[in-house]
């Protein structure tokens, strides 16, 4: 093992959850505040406040966030979890505003990724400090026995969550355990792990050069699998490369590029389908009757109204 001890890896096996962990210096998280900043003026608005995807697949078109997953002081611990051929999946933003009212209900991330074996683990990296204050993780365990549980997409008010999916069976609430992080450290959870965070009850925030003001729970959570999951998305580390060999991977597309791909295909097929239900041309010819213009009486026609 690279980074945890056989005694963290049973603990994540049994509750589903690892934390605290140290990963970025104060200068590497100033540095990746100052291009979440610089992001943000590309887009016109703040993160929580923009249109839902330009909080999803950083990795895959901001550059410091492509070094933040890549990051060996995650990827170590990843790989004692889940093996040394890692996949980043996803990438996410979570930003709650200074005394915001956002929050997570009771949720897995397996029910969002829809993927098989249930063997991904999601790095929270805290940004700026996450109190349970300002709205930090919370957990609940797995006691061995980790399940997919029953959720209903209730689109709830004020849900940091697009569908605001909540589980709707009973939980055990009695030994609810909160993570709060430092700036620059992350935590770890399965994506069958049950998990929620309230709203940020701090006056806390920091205010970037541009004016957007950011609360001082905000995050950025990445997203592992194993080689082995069926994903279209990056390889971030290989046994192999590790090891001098030269084993050519496949190149993945980001899930953005992926939809967009499908969805071209798609709409060809349907046009393509399309045209070859019409008769051709002189088919058409031959079974219109033939009809005489007719003859226009005004000097003037009224645009078509639709």
């Amino acid at each position: 093992m690279k980074a945890l001890t056989p005694e963290q890896v049973e603990s994540y096996r049994y509750n589903g959850f690892l934390s605290p962990f140290p990963v970025l210096t104060p200068d590497e998280t100033a540095a990746c505040l100052a291009g979440l900043q610089r992001f943000e003026r590309f887009i016109g608005s703040a993160v929580p406040r923009a249109d839902m995807h330009w909080r999803s697949l950083t990795h895959a078109c901001l550059p410091f966030y492509a070094d933040l997953a890549r990051n060996p002081r995650i990827l170590d611990v990843v790989e004692d979890l889940i093996g040394p051929d890692i996949l980043v999946w996803t990438s996410t933003f979570f930003i709650k505003e200074a005394s915001s009212p956002t929050f997570a209900a009771w949720h897995q991330d397996s029910t969002y990724f829809g993927l098989d074996p249930y063997e991904q683990v999601t790095a929270w990296v805290a940004l700026t400090d996450a109190s349970q204050d300002a709205g930090c993780i919370e957990v609940l365990s797995a006691h061995g026995k980790p399940r997919q549980m029953r959720h209903v997409p209730k689109k709830l008010a004020n849900s940091i969550n697009r569908t605001g999916q909540t589980i709707t069976e009973p939980l055990d609430e009695s030994n609810v355990r909160a993570m709060p992080l430092k700036a620059g450290q992350f935590s770890l959870h399965h994506t069958l792990c049950v998990h929620r965070s309230a709203p940020n009850n701090t006056p806390q925030r920091r205010v970037a050069k541009s004016g957007t003001a950011i609360q001082i729970a905000n995050h950025f959570s990445i997203s592992f699998v194993p080689e082995r999951c069926h994903a279209h998305t990056h390889y971030i580390r290989n046994h192999e490369e590790q090891n001098g060999s030269n084993r050519q991977y496949p190149q993945r597309e980001p899930m953005q590029a992926w939809n967009g791909r499908k969805r071209h295909e798609r709409e060809s097929e349907k046009q393509r389908i399309a045209d070859a239900a019409q008769p051709p041309t002189g088919e058409l010819q031959r079974i219109q009757p033939k009809m005489q213009a007719p003859t226009l009486t005004r000097k003037r026609l009224s645009p078509e109204r639709h």
